[in-house]
């Protein structure tokens, strides 16, 4: 198949719920046939930020800085970046948040055992 068909093909399947892989897959082989056409780089790109792979977009979006872009493209690109990056914030926020709540629960745990500890020393004493 050609890239054009490719795209056809994963431009259809973007639009239909639960397809965004096979859609990514599709853009990836076509961006495979012609690395140097934006369109398919893009599509990549908003293919893995539907699949909430924010990290992967922003890989693409470095790959789609060296091409030639037009200036709507470029503006294109540079509205999905920052919707990228507030995906990456919020995924680094929210595993700082269950870190920081996993330390929450060793101290707790670590504190009742304490506490457990000195009952016992303080049953021992009386």
């Amino acid at each position: 198949r050609t890239a054009k068909e490719l795209s056809a093909e994963a431009d259809a399947s973007a639009k239909t719920a639960g397809k965004a892989r096979n859609a990514l897959r599709l853009y990836e082989e076509a961006s495979a046939l012609c690395p140097a056409e934006p369109r398919y780089a893009f599509g990549r790109a908003l293919m893995h930020l539907k699949l909430h792979e924010a990290a992967e977009a922003q890989a693409v979006f470095n790959e789609l800085d060296a091409m030639r872009l037009s200036a709507s493209q470029s503006a294109l690109v540079e509205a999905q970046r920052a919707r990228a990056c507030g995906m990456l914030a919020a995924q680094r926020a929210a595993e700082e948040e269950v870190t920081a709540a996993e330390r929450a629960a060793e101290g707790k745990e670590e504190l009742m055992a304490a506490v457990a500890k000195a009952a016992v020393g303080a049953k021992d004493a009386a």
